[in-house]
């Protein structure tokens, strides 16, 4: 970012490292744990006119101390030409945000975050006109990739965080990507009571290049962020981890500031599917523009829930993103108009990413121009999508594609076939009989026995099952996860090595090594008391939890040296009694390996 040179005078400029250090310990640093009183969503600024900053600010003259002085200061030190498309005003809205107030003022941050925290949402008027520019230039920066980023607080606040609860953040939130930040002694340091925020991220964005302090690499959380709490852990006495997970809300929490805005990133191609373009380049880059394949979603062929109705008319590209959220079997509602101009690929069955208004036409659920509320089924991807015209629509045959979906009172084929079973939710030993097209372009890991995202069309090439562009069912059998998977050449396929893997797949008739080793039990099917026996080689490289007995999600090998069954490397078998959970676990240090201490947990193992 260019940076012109400072206007005010001397007696204004800030001594920069000091207020670094201000800025920091209160922006990474959770001052208060009330950050859930809200319960309204944050709408209607967006119907503001998007104004000059010195415009946009007016309104906050007696809310916020010295408000225009600091208006002039972030314009002089915005460049003219910002990146990303921004304008200069859009630019300097996020500039002023990152400002501390000289003298002790509270700054525009502080002030608006308490605002949007305690819920007040006719309060939060006078900052609309401001939103509706900051937010404007936070949606136009692209969202930084998915990452873990950290967050922390000077006491103990596990209690408000049980594991499974679901959470949200209402106030914008500042994140670093580097753990060794906030245990610096300037931000948490490394003794006294403290927690630590572990957040997986998908829309944050780095705001470095407008930032007043641009040395640092900051990842600001956008209001309204939504999160499930995955677990906590307490590796030191004093320091709790909580681990939350960023999800899309089914709601709108947070208004999109213009229309077309996307708070979410766009979906990727996988890269082997991008072998698979037999259209037009035009046709092609629109695909990877719409497409939506983060990797498989959940294999559910129940229909029974359903989302609430959305009640507004909701762009192409959004209801994307939010169908995307869902597992397979899930259904979303939604007024969609239909239209004979888009793009669609399948017949019934439609790629996601294909246009839902002239899918509705080209199913029979919409005439051109007819708006109602329509039911969309979500899908896994299937293998092919066949051509077809219907109802004056005619659409495009396509390959592989991860994603599909349909729409309510549509008859459709239920067995569809997933690309691989990564998201597959039954259990261990489920045998599944789907049709599958031969394929060799799809990455493998493993031989016979596959890691559960190898691709599943390949995979059956590769273990002789079908041939190239041979269509059949096959029987699948959902496996343990292995210690390692070795990588092989068979019938022309090649497949990769890898190490530890949570779950596995193969297929009937396969001759498979008569004792499979899991990574962990957290996926076993037996009761209490059972008493297994395998085969394990010792590592050091997973997670465990407690002493002698171990949650059943502990890393098998690396409890083993820790119970000093096994020594590193070493390969003989050994015996587990599964038993009932704990109500808590206890960290020690064992041969070399560390365990953490864990609170209560389901299910437990030991050695005998």
């Amino acid at each position: 970012m260019e940076i012109s040179s400072k206007k005010q005078p001397i007696e204004e400029i800030y001594d920069k490292r000091e207020q670094h250090f201000q800025r920091r310990n209160s922006r990474l640093l959770i001052q208060d744990s009330n950050i859930s009183k809200a319960s309204q969503p944050i709408i209607g600024y967006a119907e503001e006119e998007l104004l000059s900053l010195s415009d946009a600010c007016q309104p906050l003259i007696n809310i916020v101390d010295d408000i225009l002085k600091y208006v002039k200061i972030a314009l002089d030190n915005t460049s003219t030409e910002p990146s990303n498309k921004l304008t200069k005003d859009e630019a300097a809205s996020i500039h002023i945000y990152t400002m501390e107030w000289e003298d002790g003022h509270k700054s525009l941050y502080t002030i608006l975050n308490y605002t949007l925290r305690i819920g007040d949402r006719d309060g939060l008027k006078p900052w609309y006109k401001y939103l509706k520019l900051f937010l404007t230039a936070l949606v136009k920066l692209p969202c930084a990739p998915p990452q873990t980023v950290w967050r922390g607080v000077r006491r103990n606040i596990t209690e408000e965080f049980p594991p499974g609860a679901q959470i949200t953040w209402w106030s914008f939130s500042s994140c670093t990507t580097s753990l060794n930040v906030l245990e610096n002694d300037l931000y948490l340091g490394n003794v006294g009571e403290r927690t630590l925020f572990s957040i997986e991220l998908i829309n944050g964005r780095t705001i470095k290049d407008y930032s007043y302090f641009d040395t640092e690499d900051e990842i600001l959380m956008l209001p309204g962020t939504y999160m499930e709490v995955q677990s906590q852990f307490t590796p030191a006495p004093d320091l709790h981890i909580i681990h939350l997970k960023q999800m899309v809300p089914k709601d709108i929490l947070l208004e999109t500031p213009f229309e077309g805005a996307c708070l979410y990133p766009k979906p990727k191609r996988h890269w082997y599917l991008k072998k698979r373009v037999v259209f037009s380049v035009i046709i092609a880059l629109i695909l990877i523009i719409i497409g939506s394949v983060l990797g498989s979603r959940t294999w559910n062929h129940s229909l029974a829930l359903l989302f609430s109705n959305n009640t507004k008319t909701i762009n192409n590209y959004s209801l994307t993103d939010i169908l995307h959220t869902l597992k397979f079997g899930q259904n979303y509602s939604s007024i969609i108009t239909g239209t004979t101009n888009g793009t669609i690929y399948g017949t019934n069955i439609y790629a996601e990413g294909s246009d839902y208004g002239t899918a509705a036409v080209h199913a029979g659920i919409l005439r051109n121009g007819e708006t109602k509320n329509i039911t969309i089924i979500v899908l896994p991807g299937r293998t092919l999508y066949t051509a077809s015209t219907q109802n004056g629509i005619s659409s495009y045959s396509y390959g592989s594609w991860s994603r599909s979906y349909s729409f309510e009172n549509i008859t459709f084929d239920s067995n569809v076939t997933p690309l691989n079973f990564a998201d597959y939710n039954g259990n261990i030993g489920d045998s599944l009989y789907l049709s599958v097209t031969g394929a060799m372009n799809g990455r493998l890991y493993g031989t016979n026995i596959y890691t559960d995202d190898s691709d599943l069309a390949t995979a059956a090439v590769h273990a002789g099952v079908l041939h190239v562009d041979e269509t059949k069912n096959i029987t699948i059998k959902i496996l343990s996860g292995r210690s390692s998977y070795a990588a092989s050449v068979q019938n022309d396929i090649s497949s990769l090595s890898y190490g530890l893997w949570k779950r596995s797949y193969s297929f009937e008739n396969i001759i498979l090594p008569t004792n499979i080793t899991p990574v962990d039990l957290a996926d076993y099917n037996g009761k209490i008391g059972d008493i297994i026996c395998y085969l394990l080689r010792g590592t050091v490289d997973g997670y465990i939890y407690d002493t002698n007995i171990y949650t059943d999600d502990s890393n098998l090998a690396t409890t083993a040296v820790h119970a000093g069954i096994l020594h590193v490397d070493e390969t003989k078998s050994i015996t587990t009694k599964i038993l009932p959970g704990q109500s808590s676990y206890e960290a020690s240090i064992h041969n070399n390996v560390t365990s953490y201490s864990y609170g209560s947990w389901r299910r437990s193992y030991t050695f005998i």
